[in-house]
């Protein structure tokens, strides 16, 4: 699949529900303010964020499943996730392994951020599937193994959303409002891809 069909794909899916959209993203805009604040844990706030969401637009995109309630969706994503922590933990290893091959240098750093960008959805796969516990590391193993090959191609698509980025600066933010659901839905999209080019 072209970045730009599976870019469109995610509109599409957005079209006429951008409001829903908008309102998953929330959690994910309150935490972006208040990483703005000193002396508070962003990154792991942003984790359980970034959760909430991508696994709101996953059952969405998947299953059609447009939620009545999206906020309330995406809150009970973040604090009912399967398993309890098993989620926010397997970010938080995602985290730590990603720093770690960071101080090696920084292309290190970024490989291993884009072989291990899946494990997150895996997870959420797995337990889907009726996994009861899921190991933490397998996710990531499974994320390094499904991204063989594909490194450059998500590497590529997250570079197509630097115009946008800087257009969402240059709107003094307000930009972000469509630009997070419309980044981490094609995030989630790919996902979907690989997992589908992967069988």
């Amino acid at each position: 699949m072209k970045i730009s069909e599976l870019k469109q794909q995610t509109l599409n899916e957005f079209s006429g529900k951008w409001l829903q959209a908008i309102l998953i993203a929330v959690p994910y805009f309150i935490v972006a303010v208040i990483g703005s604040l000193p002396f508070l844990p962003y990154e792991i706030l942003s984790i359980f964020a970034v959760i909430g969401m991508s696994y709101s637009y996953l059952e969405w995109f998947r299953f059609k499943d447009i939620p009545k309630k999206p906020l309330f969706k995406s809150l009970n994503e973040i604090l009912n996730t399967p398993n309890q922590f098993g989620p926010f933990l397997v970010g938080i290893l995602v985290e730590i392994y990603t720093i770690l091959w960071s101080l090696l240098f920084l292309i290190p750093g970024i490989i291993k951020a884009l072989a291990y960008s899946q494990a997150l959805l895996i997870y959420k796969d797995k337990t889907l599937n009726g996994t009861e516990r899921p190991g933490f590391n397998d996710c990531i193993t499974k994320s390094r193994e499904m991204m063989n090959g594909h490194k450059w191609e998500l590497f590529v698509l997250n570079l197509s959303f630097l115009g946008w980025f800087f257009l969402s600066i240059l709107t003094v933010g307000i930009g972000f409002i469509w630009l997070i659901p419309y980044y981490y839905g094609t995030l989630v999209n790919y996902y979907d891809y690989l997992k589908n080019n992967n069988k």
